[in-house]
Order: structure tokens, then C-alpha cells, then sequence
């Protein structure tokens, strides 16, 4: 016989060939059959060809549309990651400028995530526009998420221009929050560091190790 790599279908082909054709052939090969049977079954599985299989990410993802369980433009009230408990996800309305937007809060240990409905007028809110708010902006406080550059809330401005090249950063104080804003034109991820009372106009200004305290997807 020649060689093969031994199948179900391989075994079967053997116990049918024509030296097996009596049953004393058959009865005395018999042992034989059965520890090829036991081989084979202790071989590893192929998985089917119409299998699909997708690995779960070591660590969740900020893209430029959001995170792996909510994007911008999806319903707000469809998100509910999976494992979380009541406490852990709180809805609120909140109000500022003028304007008010529905808030959906995801906490756990290392920090929130909250997704932001779109702005509308200051007691314009109906429930029904509630119930059907769509994700308009999204923040992330946790340092479990990480852009695909690696970063993430407790990187360093000096990570930042080691990842991103100075001649593609815009740095925009935002006064009002006390914070600046660190972004590139052409994606939608904003690394947010605490301004300290200053007003920076430049890269250079801010301290290399400032840390990263709020990346904005919106």
C-alpha cells in the first residue's frame, strides 16, 4: 500500500481493500484497524471550509467611527455591552450652551465611556427623540482602549509625536474646559490633555510628559 495521511475515509478504503476480503484476513487484521482508528481520532480537526471564525482583539480598538461595540450614528439605546450590569450603565440628559443631548454612561474599573447623543435646543428634547438618539460623539476615559497607533488615556503628548509626525498635529486650547486639544486633519480621534491654566499655540510649548486624560472620537 502506498503512503497517505490517514482519514476516516482512508481507514475505511483500507478495511475494504482486497487483502482484508475474507473474514479471517479481516479478523486477524482487526487489532490493526482499530489502533488506526484510535490515531486517527486523536488527530487535530480542520475547520470546515465554510467556518468563520474571527479572534476577539486583545484590546478593544478606537477607530475613527468608535468602538467595537458602539460607532457614530448608532442608536444609542442598542448599546449594552455584553457582561455589564445595571449599575454599570447610567442614561442621563444633559444640558449646556443652550443645548441639551442624551448621555449614556458605560463604567467599569479602569474608567467610562460615554456615548453622546446629537445636540438639539434646550427643551426640544421629546422622549421619542430620546428613545431614538444616535451616537454623535463618544469619550473615552479609560485606558483599556487604544487607537491602532497604540495610544491611549495615559499616553504622553511625547507619545504622541513619536507616533503621529509633528507636521500632521494641530494643538486647539479649549479654555472653557481647561484642556487642549491634540488632533490630525483627515480622522476623527482627539487626544485631550490637561491645559493647567496655560494657553499653549504650539506643540512645543506643552510639556513632553502631559498625559493623555480623554480621547474623543466624534
Amino acid at each position: 500500500m502506498s503512503g497517505c495521511i490517514f482519514t476516516g475515509r482512508s481507514v475505511l478504503w483500507i478495511v475494504q481493500y482486497r487483502h482484508f476480503s475474507t473474514p479471517v484476513m479481516l479478523m486477524k487484521y482487526t487489532p490493526l484497524i482499530c489502533l488506526l482508528w484510535v490515531w486517527v481520532a486523536c488527530q487535530p480537526g480542520q475547520p470546515s471550509a465554510d467556518t468563520h471564525t474571527v479572534a476577539a482583539p486583545a484590546v478593544p480598538l478606537i477607530t475613527d467611527t468608535g468602538l467595537p461595540y458602539a460607532h457614530i450614528g448608532l442608536e444609542i439605546a442598542s448599546v449594552w455591552p455584553e457582561g455589564y450590569q445595571d449599575e454599570q450603565v447610567q442614561d442621563t440628559v444633559t444640558t449646556a450652551g443652550g443645548y441639551e443631548w442624551v448621555s449614556r454612561t458605560l463604567i467599569h474599573d479602569t474608567g467610562k465611556v460615554v456615548l453622546e447623543g446629537t445636540p438639539v435646543s434646550a427643551g426640544g428634547l421629546t422622549d421619542s427623540m430620546m428613545n431614538l438618539s444616535r451616537i454623535n460623539r463618544i469619550q473615552i476615559s479609560s485606558p483599556r482602549y487604544r487607537t491602532r497607533l497604540g495610544l491611549h488615556v495615559g499616553s504622553t503628548v511625547a507619545d504622541i509625536r513619536q507616533a503621529i509626525p509633528d507636521t500632521a498635529l494641530i494643538v486647539t486650547p479649549i479654555p472653557a474646559y481647561d484642556m487642549i486639544e491634540i488632533w490630525s486633519p483627515g480622522t476623527h480621534i482627539y487626544y485631550l490633555v490637561p491645559a493647567q491654566g496655560q494657553t499653549p499655540q504650539g506643540l512645543d510649548a506643552l510639556p513632553p510628559e502631559t498625559p493623555v486624560s480623554l480621547i474623543v472620537v466624534m
